[in-house]
């Protein structure tokens, strides 16, 4: 038959390539038959729907070519791709530009279909569906990630560690494999963001004056440094960068108490915002026309973006020692952590300056706040001691008490986020932990 011909002329073809023979050959192999019909896995071997039985040498020749179109071999493996040197700057020490990052997402982006927001139920306050899933992939000596961001529309998690580099992982709750990387050398990574409307990340480091730009489907990488004599920009580093959920704003913390705020869309010095004291922490409104500041000591601003003008300036009921502010979608709910592990938490449309609620369910430092994108969820955590986590329920302010128990793997959180497709990615010393909530 047709079919059958064209079979042999394939193996005739597949053993002249393999006579030079090599460093794997062994002569039993041309002895063995297998058959490519007894599972499904060996099936994606055959040349042919009606191919059968194929020799032990042309089987472990297909197996390398499935291996190797799987896992290509890396440039740095290739002898006919000249090994790219550093950059050597006038004092002999490698060039800061000198970044090298894995292919762009440009082919992931074109056959990934987006994140289709689900229509959300309302959570009970009596428990929390949540279920774990496969952590992410860690290679034995990373270092532990300093920060989580989810993309806002594609089932990607950015993880920014304490080794220069970005790594970005495709979610799928089973293997979540590594979809690109780049390192930044001599950056301490502070900060990393995936751009809310473009396919971009911007980060920031410890000690660094400068925000990088890492374009997700050319591949290419630029940054923003100080150009002008600003005073709100002579620190000696820029750090928690923030982007307003339409991406018109880029936020980030210069010299002491001072707020910087750039153009999303070209980098554009927009101006600074201009506190008392020393600041801990802010968040943008919805739209991006505001942005609220708290202090350590426990003042809260709140100014308008365009203007740079103080709209309002009020107190925290705590008073003191600040750490971490978040607010619900909707710009509804205020959520403000502190160095004692207390969170108030205030209802901003009322205008009432009492917090609604107060929650003393941590007793070390608050160091990461989130509400999840629904609104229905506060998430708390301290990196103080082992296993400080707890979520609650909006808007009753009740923690859940079914989840974390004392069995939860949480260990000491370094970091945390929560994604729109109901994800939670929680960083720790020995690396990302994935609980996927249900309902959301």
């Amino acid at each position: 038959m047709e079919g059958e011909e064209g079979g042999e002329e394939g193996e005739e073809e597949e053993e002249d390539h393999l006579k030079g023979g090599g460093a794997w050959y062994d002569s039993d192999d041309e002895t063995v038959t297998i058959s490519l019909t007894s599972t499904s896995r060996l099936r994606k071997l055959r040349k042919t729907e009606d191919e059968d039985t194929v020799n032990g040498k042309i089987y472990t020749h297909r197996l390398r070519q499935q291996f190797e179109r799987i896992y290509p071999v890396p440039d740095w493996a290739n002898p006919a791709q000249p090994h790219r040197r550093k950059k050597r700057d006038s004092q002999g020490s490698a060039d800061e530009e000198d970044m090298t990052a894995t292919d762009p997402l440009s082919t992931l982006f074109q056959s990934s279909a987006q994140l289709t927001r689900r229509s959300t139920t309302v959570l009970p306050s009596d428990i929390l569906a949540i279920a774990a899933v496969a952590p992410i992939p860690s290679v034995t000596g990373n270092p532990p990630p300093r920060t989580l961001h989810f993309h806002p529309a594609r089932p990607l998690l950015l993880i920014g560690s304490q080794d220069h580099t970005l790594r970005i992982h495709s979610i799928d709750g089973k293997s979540n494999p590594l979809a690109t990387s780049l390192r930044v050398p001599h950056l301490r990574i502070h900060s990393a963001l995936f751009h809310p409307t473009r396919d971009l990340v911007y980060t920031t480091g410890i000690h660094r004056r400068e925000i990088y730009i890492w374009d997700l489907r050319s591949g290419s990488v630029r940054k923003i440094t100080k150009t002008f004599n600003e005073e709100s920009m002579s620190s000696g580093q820029w750090k928690n960068l923030k982007i307003s959920a339409d991406g018109g704003v880029v936020g980030f913390t210069g010299a002491p108490g001072w707020l910087c705020l750039l153009n999303g869309e070209n980098g554009v010095y927009m101006g600074g915002c201009k506190v008392e004291g020393t600041i801990a922490d802010y968040v943008f409104t919805r739209d991006g026309s505001g942005v609220i500041i708290v202090n350590v000591e426990g003042d809260i601003w709140e100014f308008d973006t365009a203007s740079v003008l103080v709209t309002n300036r009020w107190r925290d009921e705590g008073g003191v020692s600040l750490t971490r502010v978040a607010l619900s979608p909707g710009d509804r709910f205020l959520a403000i952590g502190s160095v004692s592990g207390i969170v108030t938490v205030y209802d901003l449309p009322s205008r009432v300056q009492s917090p609604v609620k107060t929650l003393y369910n941590l007793t070390t430092p608050i160091t990461a706040l989130e509400f999840s994108l629904d609104g229905q969820i506060l998430v708390m955590a301290s990196s103080g001691k082992r296993d400080q986590l707890r979520a609650i329920h909006v808007p009753s302010f009740k923690v859940f008490p079914n989840w974390p128990t004392s069995k939860t793997p949480l260990g000491v959180v370094e970091c945390m986020t929560l994604g729109e497709s109901g994800y939670l990615a929680v960083g720790r010393r020995k690396g990302v932990a994935l609980w996927k909530i249900r309902d959301l």
